[in-house]
C-alpha cells in the first residue's frame, strides 16, 4: 500500500505520476492525501467535489484509489486515510 502524499493542492511532480504508473501496474493498494487541506479558505462540499476532480484528472491511472483531505499538523483526518489503509490490506 502507497499512501500518496500531495503536498501542495492541485500539484502533482513528475515523480508522483510514476508512482502512481508503479501503482497501478503492480496492482497495489493506494490511499491519495491530500494535505494541508486547512490552508483552502471557505471550503464548503462542492470544494471537495473540486478538488477531487483535478486530481483525478491528473492521477487518471489512480482513478479507484480514496481521496483523503487531510492537514497533517494537526492530525485532521489521520484516523480516515489510516482506515482506508486497513481496509485496502483487507481487500487483498
Amino acid at each position: 500500500m502507497y499512501t500518496f502524499p500531495l503536498l501542495k493542492l492541485f500539484k502533482c511532480l513528475l515523480k508522483d505520476y510514476k508512482i502512481a504508473e508503479r501503482i497501478e501496474k503492480e496492482g497495489k493498494g493506494c490511499v491519495i492525501v491530500v494535505n494541508k487541506w486547512d490552508t483552502i479558505p471557505n471550503k464548503k462540499q462542492q470544494t471537495a467535489l473540486h478538488y477531487e476532480e483535478d486530481v483525478r484528472e491528473k492521477l487518471r491511472s489512480l482513478d479507484w484509489a480514496p481521496i483523503v483531505y487531510s492537514t497533517a499538523i494537526a492530525g485532521h483526518s489521520v484516523d480516515k486515510y489510516v482506515l482506508c489503509g486497513k481496509l485496502l490490506i483487507y481487500a487483498v
